[in-house]
């Protein structure tokens, strides 16, 4: 679970954010790769995983209602992951080369996306406490979050690359242009 949530998210994102104007339309599809293929491959082999190490003889809520964890596991996986799914193909479907800002549907997939890996960061810390996993583990974890937010995106995204891409239209131009504010 840790590599579905806690280091396929952030490549995926950054490629969101950052990568639109070096990558084309493969940002598109490295993002939606990474999300659909990476992502959700990886949670399924967690949870089977996971149910196959418990005994078989307890309730069908031996995972899902188990703990804390179990709960926001399960809501991240199977209600808000597939539905921020949903929102990016919408997102993807309605999009138009001729709009003049970033419509709602956009954002609402941005927001959605912000509150899953947030609650799949806590949910992950949940987890390494509930199974007993020694203080050093705990402690790299944070390190390997502090990594990816201060130096993945705060250094590289943010200053090295110039911050977060949208396209959209301008009056003045058929043509996309990249809208940063900080370039």
């Amino acid at each position: 679970m840790f590599i579905a949530w806690s280091v396929l998210p952030p490549i995926a994102i950054f490629i969101a954010r950052y990568m639109k104007d070096r990558m084309g339309h493969n940002w598109y599809l490295s993002h939606k790769w990474i999300m659909l293929g990476g992502v959700g491959i990886f949670t399924i082999i967690g949870i089977v995983s996971v149910e196959w190490s418990l005994n078989p003889t307890d309730s069908v809520l031996r995972f899902i209602g188990s703990s804390n964890h179990g709960i926001i596991g399960t809501v991240v996986a199977l209600i808000v992951y597939p539905l921020q799914v949903i929102l990016g193909e919408v997102s993807n479907a309605l999009w138009s080369a001729e709009r003049k800002s970033i419509p709602w549907w956009d954002k609402a997939h941005w927001w959605l996306g912000r509150a899953v890996v947030v609650l799949a960061i806590v949910n992950t810390y949940l987890g390494l406490v509930e199974y007993g996993a020694k203080v050093i583990w705990i402690v790299g974890y944070w390190v390997w979050i502090a990594v990816v937010v201060f130096v993945g995106f705060g250094y590289f995204g943010e200053v090295q690359m110039g911050g977060v891409v949208h396209h959209v239209a301008t009056d003045s131009s058929e043509e996309m242009v990249v809208v940063n504010p900080t370039r």
